[in-house]
């Protein structure tokens, strides 16, 4: 039997992902919520058994997709097929952009061979056209709500000045270099007594019980600011407000689900799971050394039980484990494989969904 007609499973992994190092993340509206001097926040969800702290789904599918991209392209390249346009790799790797005009209609026909051919396309999906992906990744939520002995660490720090972090350095310098220093330390001065002179006026605006006052008092603050805007500068020497995250040793509860995926489809997931070993980064700061993880999840078959057990081994492997008998995992990852280095991969935009949207434009 062809490997394609061999009906859709919908597989199950449960399991965990173990922070090897500090996990950090914060989306563009939580961001907004953190004031001025505090250290950037990390997502939490509270529920009736306290407060808890995860990673979004959307940083690991990403990456998790990221991967599967990296496969394709170099099957490009063993293979010696033609490579991507702009349009090929947007709807590889995000989806696709929309753009203007209607999206040009697919019959069935069509759509299946598209997914048939793509297997990244039919397990994340698109926007443009619309496709359902089948990999369903869950948030990574901690094991262990915060409390007394658990919680965000918080990684601050200060901005440094050159030459009190490396004094010898001014023996590298050319006088221009050091005139421009002190030009530097100057401005920052001058600067610091304009801010200091806003709060005194800000002050004295709070406290007047003069409407007429507290107008002109606060008119000169507005003035002095709109004159200084070109003088602002940070010293060198101010404290960094840091960001907060997830500490190393937590263990973190993640579900993944595979809807109605094929066994290539199957095997496209573990390929990406397994190249994602060999870089298991999630989330912001990896020049710090955050982001490391582990994981294991156990897989099971919707309605027939489990099969197996994956391991991601931080730079390593991605261990597969059968159950009893088994071979399911391991022959979706060979198949996948195998589709990759001789099937009929086609990851390009197809040149019948290109012309439709050209021909709805048109018409529009």
């Amino acid at each position: 039997m062809n490997e394609h007609m061999i009906p859709s499973q919908t597989y199950v992994l449960n399991g965990t992902i173990t922070a090897e190092a500090p996990l950090a993340t914060c989306g563009p509206e939580l961001s907004r919520t953190k004031g001025k001097s505090d250290p950037t926040p990390i997502p939490m969800i509270m529920n009736g058994q306290g407060k808890f702290m995860y990673m979004p789904a959307a940083g690991f599918r990403s990456v998790l997709r990221g991967c599967a991209t990296q496969l394709v392209r170099e099957a490009l390249v063993a293979r010696n097929m033609p490579l991507l346009s702009l349009t090929d790799a947007q709807l590889l790797r995000v989806g696709g952009i929309k753009q203007a005009g209607a999206e040009a209609a697919m019959d069935t026909i069509e759509y299946q061979e598209m997914i048939r051919k793509n297997p990244v396309l039919g397990l994340f999906g698109a926007s443009t056209p619309w496709v359902t992906g089948k990999a369903s990744v869950g948030h990574a939520i901690c094991q262990q709500p915060i409390g007394d002995d658990f919680g965000p660490m918080v990684v601050d720090g200060v901005r440094t000045d050159i030459l009190r972090r490396d004094p010898a350095m001014v023996d590298f310098l050319t006088p221009d270099s050091m005139d421009e220093y002190r030009t530097a330390i100057d401005k920052v001065k001058a600067y610091g007594k304009i801010k200091a002179n806003i709060k005194d006026l800000e002050r004295a605006a709070a406290q007047s019980k003069d409407a007429a006052e507290r107008k002109k008092l606060r008119d000169q603050v507005a003035a002095l600011k709109k004159a200084s805007l070109a003088d602002a500068v940070v010293s060198a020497q101010m404290p960094l407000t840091g960001y907060s995250a997830i500490p190393v040793g937590a263990v973190l509860e993640n579900k993944i689900r595979l809807l109605n995926a094929s066994s290539i489809e199957l095997g496209c997931f573990l390929a990406a799971m397994e190249r994602f070993a060999l870089k298991p980064i999630l989330g912001a700061h990896s020049a710090h050394g955050a982001g490391e993880v582990s994981g294991s999840w156990t897989v099971a078959i919707s309605g027939q039980g489990q099969i197996g057990t994956v391991n991601l081994l931080p730079y390593e492997k991605l261990e597969v484990i059968e159950a009893a008998g088994g071979h399911v995992l391991t022959k979706a990852l060979a198949d996948f494989k195998a589709f990759m280095a001789t099937g009929d991969l086609e990851p390009w935009a197809t040149k019948a969904l290109l012309v439709g949207a050209d021909e709805e434009s048109a018409n529009d």
